[in-house]
């Protein structure tokens, strides 16, 4: 089933997707994330926008309560 069985037991062969893997580079490398100050400016941003979403939600379920239709 699958690939053709050409290999003897407990050999893999699989011309199909030959596979070679880089050498780990020396040392440590920077990876670059968001400070302690950019977390929680990214945070209080965050918080005001779904406020404002909840505060405009919350304006348009009032006005919506309060139209009078004739």
């Amino acid at each position: 089933m699958g690939d053709l069985e050409t290999a003897a037991p407990g050999e893999i062969r699989d011309p199909a997707a030959p596979l070679r893997l880089a050498a780990a580079p020396a040392g440590a490398q920077a990876i670059p994330t968001l400070g302690e100050w950019g977390a929680l400016l990214l945070s209080a941003l965050l918080g005001l926008a779904g406020w404002h979403r909840l505060a405009a939600k919350s304006a348009a379920s009032a006005r919506q309560k309060g139209a009078v239709s004739y």
